[in-house]
């Protein structure tokens, strides 16, 4: 048993390590320019080992974009009737703005990805079919329509692109940018209005 669990903890290890290395090259050379060969040297493993933990360079580029928006969705925490609650939706923002700081390369990485030009509609499609991504989705604009908010799907994606954009802006200047006070902004703009 022992072993196993060995084995195990040594596989995941080696795989999260092969999807780290894949998002800086992805993000420092380019998707279309990263070939599989560069991912296993860059992982220190052989190609076909590589291989054997993920099947294609677009099955690494879908593992790392899912994964890290998932680890955003682990912050959604909706009350047990699946309707979020005005302090769930405020402490969902918060974390968010949270682990933009406290993740801050991963987060400059990922958006470097998500915004090369072949890669963009690519991960916003995918994005759009991930459960987790619909069910914020959703659950986001019954709040608004609750609130008796117009358009509440277009306010949904309002509220999506704005939360977008401030990361994007965020991560060129992290140092400058008042995120805790944008965060407040936003909090009352969608949450307290």
């Amino acid at each position: 048993m022992f072993w196993m669990n060995t084995r195990k903890i040594r596989y995941e290890l080696q795989k999260q390590l092969i999807l780290d290395k894949s998002l800086e090259l992805f993000s420092r050379k380019g998707f279309s320019q990263t070939s599989i060969v560069d991912i296993a040297k860059e992982s220190n493993i052989s190609k076909g080992l590589l291989y054997h933990y993920f099947s294609s360079k677009d099955q690494l580029f879908e593992e790392i974009l899912v994964s890290s928006f998932n680890s955003i969705f682990k912050y959604f925490n909706v009350s047990d009737d699946d309707i979020i609650k005005s302090g769930e939706f405020e402490n969902f923002i918060l974390e968010v703005f949270k682990s933009l700081e406290q993740n801050y390369l991963n987060w400059k990485l990922i958006f470097q990805l998500f915004t090369q030009p072949e890669m963009s509609e690519r991960a916003i499609l995918l994005l759009n079919k991930s459960e987790p991504v619909i069910k914020f989705r959703n659950t986001i604009s019954a709040f608004f329509e609750m609130k008796n908010k117009i358009n509440p799907e277009i306010r949904t994606t309002y509220f999506v692109s704005m939360i977008l954009g401030i990361a994007v802006t965020y991560l060129q200047n992290p140092a400058r940018y008042p995120l805790r006070q944008i965060a407040e902004i936003i909090i009352e703009e969608f949450i307290k209005n």
